[in-house]
């Protein structure tokens, strides 16, 4: 906000300069999810800068004698509840490492929207590298920026620091177009150094870990398959006997 006494124009008389109303929009409700899993306070920073309303015009509205403490600010806050749910979920899927979740939404919302997502994806500072891929598998055909952008992101320090990631997004490698197939390929090999027994135990570590966890979830799977089959095959007989008991 700019205001305050009188100020000499060249060549001309005395103005007093007067802040314009201004109109703020931002999204309160996805703030805190924003800065805490984008990591990009700067892009969400509120900001504006308007012209001061000319002396000649205050005049011509009968205001010419206005001053900035009688200035009043109109501020619109809008809301997107369903953009803020979108978004959460976004995040819980990400917490409870659900990347079926992750995938499922990039292939449901509009193709462009999905696209302009992956680069702030790839830039998060929890869960960066399951996020951006399994984000990525489902877009197909990445564009060129899109597929730089995950590319220089995808470095020896980072899966160094996150060999739990590595873990979780190796079933998906396939699915990825070949730049970042061979990219991950390379820097795995280059995060890996032969002499280093501690790197090397912690991504072994948790690649046991994930292929343990995954042999559970389809033994799950395959129970509750198994369950609900018996039931389907209960409730055909019970409407079998209902049927005969009728006739």
């Amino acid at each position: 906000m700019m205001g305050g006494g009188p100020m000499q124009t060249p060549g001309g008389p005395m103005q007093t300069p007067v802040i314009s109303i201004l109109r703020f929009e931002f999204v309160p409700s996805t703030g805190p999810f924003q800065f805490q899993l984008f990591q990009r306070p700067s892009r969400w920073e509120i900001s504006g800068c308007v012209r001061n309303i000319s002396a000649e015009k205050l005049a011509q509205q009968g205001e010419g004698e206005a001053r900035l403490k009688d200035i009043e600010m109109t501020m619109t806050l809008r809301h997107f509840p369903m953009r803020a749910l979108a978004l959460h979920y976004l995040r819980l899927c990400a917490k409870e490492g659900r990347w079926d979740g992750v995938t499922h939404m990039a292939k449901s919302i509009h193709s462009t929207v999905a696209e302009g997502m992956l680069l702030p994806l790839s830039e998060v500072r929890h869960y960066r590298l399951p996020l951006a891929l399994f984000w990525a598998s489902a877009l197909g055909n990445l564009a060129g920026v899109c597929t730089d952008g995950v590319l220089s992101r995808l470095t020896a320090d980072f899966i160094r620091r996150n060999p739990d990631d590595v873990a979780a997004i190796l079933p998906l490698i396939s699915t990825l177009p070949p730049a970042v197939q061979t990219a991950f390929k390379n820097t795995l090999k280059n995060a890996i150094n032969p002499e280093d027994e501690e790197t090397f135990a912690t991504l072994h570590n948790a690649l046991i870990k994930e292929a343990g966890d995954r042999r559970r979830l389809e033994a799950e799977i395959e129970d509750l398959r198994r369950e609900n089959a018996t039931l389907n095959e209960e409730v055909r007989r019970s409407m079998e006997g209902q049927q005969q008991r009728q006739q």
